[in-house]
């Protein structure tokens, strides 16, 4: 099964086609006698359980997208001023996570607006965005929820907790969470740091790189 995965994601014929698979072209791509017609199914149920690929939703079992092999150029993504904010930081960041990511939340993409690191979400009921992607060589991932602000939050979380099972399958990793100050998207603050300062009962503090002290609980309003 290991082999015939590899071969899939290795053909040319899939990174021609920039992660789009069609069923049928596991005839063209698997060796006819290692692995016949009848054993493609297990390669791809395994596929689906490893997070490698999903079927596209009008193609169920058809046509599957592997978010790996995707285009690597980033499409316009809208705008996304007075999101809310959140982010990973890693001592290294593996490429899978954000490949993975995209296969467990793939029910939420929006017009289908994905990119090898990164892709929009949308809430189920419309009224909120998300975009989320990886910056590899930063070793980040940076999430901007925007739309009606009553509910950033509730989506935010539904983000987070597939980070949290992603996060959790990785041994060793090391990942940080934290937030931006708004207005100054390049200030950022432990999100730790944020919960131990409202827990001691501290209104108010200076974050490192301003001048100006900055709420607390604005900073944690929509996350916490």
């Amino acid at each position: 099964v290991t082999r015939g995965v590899y071969q899939i994601l290795n053909s040319n014929e899939l990174f021609q086609s920039k992660g789009e698979l069609e069923r049928t072209a596991l005839d063209r791509i698997l060796d006819p006698q290692a692995y016949p017609r009848h054993k493609h199914q297990f390669i791809l149920d395994m596929m689906r359980k490893f997070e490698l690929c999903f079927d596209f939703a009008e193609h169920a079992d058809t046509r599957f997208l592997v978010p790996d092999l995707l285009a690597k150029e980033e499409p316009y993504t809208g705008e996304w001023d007075d999101s809310l904010g959140f982010q990973y930081h890693y001592d290294i960041l593996p490429g899978s996570i954000i490949s993975r990511f995209m296969v467990r939340m793939h029910a939420y993409i929006h017009q289908k607006t994905y990119w090898r690191n990164g892709v929009v979400l949308a809430s189920e009921d419309g009224k909120n965005r998300a975009l989320v992607k990886a910056d590899i060589e930063d070793k980040k991932i940076f999430i901007a929820v925007t739309g009606k602000p009553e509910t950033r939050h509730t989506f935010l979380a539904i983000i987070r907790a597939d980070f949290r099972k992603i996060h959790a399958t990785i041994p060793k990793l090391v990942v940080k969470e934290k937030v931006p100050v708004p207005g100054h998207p390049h200030v950022v603050v432990d999100y730790e740091h944020l919960l131990t300062l409202e827990e001691l009962g501290e209104e108010t503090f200076i974050p490192e790189g301003l001048r100006a002290k900055v709420r607390v609980r604005e900073l944690l309003h929509g996350i916490a």
